[in-house]
């Protein structure tokens, strides 16, 4: 079998030759049979790519409520970090965010450090009814500078993606429902022609398609797909691991599928410090810390853990540090020098690590 990042391809009797009207593909993800064609996977690096061009990155994540907003958006900012750094050395951090913290948006940046951010906002309906039009309009115009972040007088220029959390497609103010990406958890009897207007008389067929796998998925336990013969079908069992999307990336519209976060990978640093309280388990962080000192040595792992919070948008290095990354920013900013030209300075050098052989059976890598 050939391997497609972490998704293998599976031979599979039913798969014609590429011609048109072959049936689907089917593919293995973690051991999972799914179609190809329903890859989130494929969704976020259309994400990803759209952000090496823009700095701001909008996508709404709208549905009823019950049917995995939120789990799905964990799962969807997860695959974005992982795949952004993966793809393209863009490192991200993530934060989930409260309606109360987007009310205060001016607060909230201010306690953001100048790293790159996946801001999660849950539960955003129908904001447009809690506050004023007058404060409406100034979070609009804090959203036109969101990329900006000040830091000791200098500005630094950042990437953000923000992925909002609501029930109905009208619920926020026109300006903030704006997005470049959408998926849709459910679409009610009554969002049905809203959907059309956004997506086109033509997606009729395919949203009436989608209404009847979600009652499907809720009702049955599962959700089925024609595979190109009468006889053949493709069955997802619902949450075991998958549930059914939307997908509009403004132009197109299309199914795809997603699990939980923690299946795709059960420990993330990055998305266990997105939330206030994060969940603790396997060694303490004394026994953590201990091995990780005994490995690397202290001075090591002292910068790896800086470096590590750093990227998750902690900055916890001393005050001359931040200074000197200030400096930098301001003076990189300005292209002289580049950051390419002062690594050369410095000899520092980007080469694949190798990692000494005491070191591969603790951390469990797998080629």
């Amino acid at each position: 079998m050939r391997k497609m990042s972490n998704i293998e391809v599976i031979k599979n009797p039913y798969v014609a030759s590429g011609k048109k009207g072959q049936i689907p593909v089917t593919v293995e993800w973690k051991g999972q049979r799914m179609i190809r064609g329903h890859s989130l996977q494929s969704s976020v690096r259309d994400i990803v790519r759209m952000v090496q061009s823009l700095d701001v990155v909008k996508i709404n994540v709208i549905g009823s409520p019950g049917t995995g907003k939120t789990t799905f958006a964990h799962a969807l900012a997860h695959l974005i970090h992982q795949i952004s750094e993966k793809d393209f050395k863009v490192p991200f951090a993530v934060k989930f965010l409260t309606k109360d913290e987007l009310l205060h948006f001016e607060e909230t940046l201010k306690g953001l450090e100048p790293v790159n951010w996946i801001l999660i906002f849950d539960d955003v309906s129908f904001l447009n009814a809690l506050v004023s039009k007058n404060e409406i309009e100034k979070l609009k115009q804090k959203f036109t500078i969101i990329r900006h972040i000040e830091r000791n007088g200098v500005q630094v220029d950042v990437k953000i993606i923000t992925i909002f959390l609501t029930h109905y497609t009208l619920s926020m103010q026109k300006y903030l429902r704006q997005s470049n990406f959408a998926y849709y958890t459910s679409v009610g009897s009554s969002e049905l022609d809203n959907m059309v207007k956004i997506v086109g008389l033509h997606y009729t067929k395919l949203l009436l398609k989608f209404q009847k796998i979600c009652s499907n998925a809720l009702t049955r336990g599962k959700f089925t797909f024609n595979l190109g013969h009468k006889s053949k079908f493709f069955t997802y069992s619902y949450r075991e691991p998958f549930i059914p999307l939307l997908y509009h990336d403004g132009d197109k519209l299309r199914i795809v599928v997603s699990p939980k976060r923690e299946w795709i990978d059960p420990f993330c640093s990055t998305c266990t410090n997105s939330q206030p309280n994060p969940m603790q388990g396997g060694k303490s962080v004394k026994e953590f810390a201990e091995d990780l000192v005994s490995k690397f040595g202290s001075q090591i792992a002292r910068n790896a853990v800086r470096i590590k919070l750093y990227q998750n948008g902690l900055n916890v290095y001393p005050k001359s540090v931040k200074y000197a990354l200030t400096y930098i920013d301001k003076h990189v900013k300005e292209k002289l020098p580049n950051l390419q030209e002062l690594a050369d300075y410095f000899d520092f050098s980007n080469d694949k690590t190798v990692l000494n052989a005491k070191y591969t059976k603790d951390l469990e890598i797998v080629s």
